[in-house]
């Protein structure tokens, strides 16, 4: 998953943080992070955050793999953002 990111940097497509689609971050997301896997698929999970202040909820559906002792994001399988 790194290596394209930065070959998609490198070709000038990646203007905003990949997972979340946004030029901006803020710490306080972390409060609102959460990772739930899917139990019907292996190696599937959604990771879900939000910003009240801009009220914006992301759904990020991610393949993840097991390398070693750690696991490594693999692709990403969906994204849905939306204003609540």
């Amino acid at each position: 998953m790194l290596r394209k990111i930065n070959a998609q940097s490198q070709q000038g497509h990646v203007d905003a943080d990949p997972f979340t689609q946004s030029q901006d971050v803020d710490l306080s997301w972390i409060n609102t992070l959460a990772v739930r896997r899917d139990v019907k698929s292996a190696n599937f999970y959604t990771v879900s955050l939000g910003d009240d202040i801009s009220q914006f909820k992301v759904a990020i559906q991610l393949t993840v793999l097991k390398q070693g002792n750690s696991f490594k994001i693999a692709a990403i399988r969906s994204f849905k953002y939306k204003k609540y």
